[in-house]
């Protein structure tokens, strides 16, 4: 939905526009250090990494790939229909569930399928009560605040990347998410607002991520998008490209000399690319958290400037009928 009287969309409703998304984004604030703190304090039994399988979908998925690369790829990550498709897989294995709500399907499918060959099947999910929670040996809750109604996952993803995280017993000893917070939205106020298609390339254990920064255009814009390895963009989707493309690089460090040259190289070239915010007093998971909230700040700035009043998906109600069906 696109306003023309741009002074509509000071108030729609008696609330701002995106306000439940913002205020999910601001929650990060206070949940994430609140969360970190109820992760230190919990014990979880050490199983070594190589016993381990996570598995998710969508943002889910993202976490599940970046605990992959996190553990330097000895625990295994999956999509639920692969799982159902191949369970032997999870033999004798920890079986980490990623999801959210706990409602979806082949989430739940894939925990029953692998009940009685896995070692444990633990449901990582903010509904303790799901179907999915039933289903499974074990919970690890994620704890974040929900606005009404349906909105794109933004503290919910950085709560997950947190909780798949301890279970290793690596979380930072502290996380300032107000201060990431106020530096994305100084880095986005210098993006101009990109009319072609958003390339995401991710280097390293920060791929996933990229993965994460596509679905937020795709939800929070309805604009065109992609994602991919630094030295795969390169073979693939550089050859896609149109004039008035954009490309977003997440670097595995300062010191990533092929992303830095992607970036440089694309630049001379009068391509517009832009590298995210790299902290190198972070360690590795608060930097996965960094970007994601840059990218999170990105998608919003994107829409808003678009004259959205509310993330694209939930004007499409056609094609969210069609997503229901196959998720739920």
């Amino acid at each position: 939905m696109k306003l023309e009287n741009k002074d509509l969309m000071n108030q729609i409703g008696g609330r701002l526009p995106f306000a439940s998304v913002i205020e999910e984004i601001d929650a990060q604030k206070k949940d994430l250090p609140d969360y970190l703190e109820y992760l230190a304090s919990s014990s979880v039994a050490a199983v070594k990494p190589e016993r381990m399988i996570f598995v998710g979908a969508g943002d889910s998925l993202a976490t599940a790939e970046f605990i992959e690369r996190l553990m330097d790829f000895e625990p295994r990550s999956f999509d639920p229909y692969d799982l159902i498709q191949n369970p032997n897989v999870a033999k004798d294995k920890s079986v980490y569930i990623i999801s959210i709500s706990g409602r979806t399907k082949a989430n739940i499918e894939a925990a029953s399928r692998i009940s009685r060959i896995a070692r444990e099947v633990v449901a990582t999910t903010a509904n303790v009560e799901s179907e999915l929670a039933r289903v499974c040996t074990r919970v690890l809750p994620l704890k974040f605040r929900k606005s009404p109604g349906l909105t794109p996952g933004t503290n919910s993803f950085t709560a997950s990347l947190l909780g798949a995280s301890s279970i290793f017993g690596n979380l930072p000893k502290q996380l300032d998410a107000a201060q990431m917070i106020e530096r994305a939205k100084n880095w986005v106020s210098g993006i101009s607002e990109p009319s072609g298609t958003i390339h995401f390339v991710g280097s390293g254990i920060y791929y996933p991520v990229a993965l994460y920064g596509y679905a937020k255009v795709c939800e929070f814009t309805g604009g065109s998008a992609d994602y991919q390895l630094v030295e795969e963009f390169s073979h693939m989707n550089l050859f896609s490209m149109r004039e008035k493309d954009s490309i977003f690089i997440l670097r595995d460090g300062v010191h990533d000399e092929k992303a830095s040259i992607l970036h440089e190289t694309l630049s001379k070239s009068g391509i517009t690319s832009s590298l995210l915010s790299f902290e190198e007093k972070y360690d590795k998971i608060e930097q996965a958290i960094f970007y994601s909230i840059q990218l999170q700040h990105l998608a919003l700035n994107i829409a808003l400037k678009k004259g959205l009043i509310r993330p694209a998906f939930l004007d499409r109600t056609d094609l969210l009928r069609i997503s229901d069906k196959m998720i739920y």
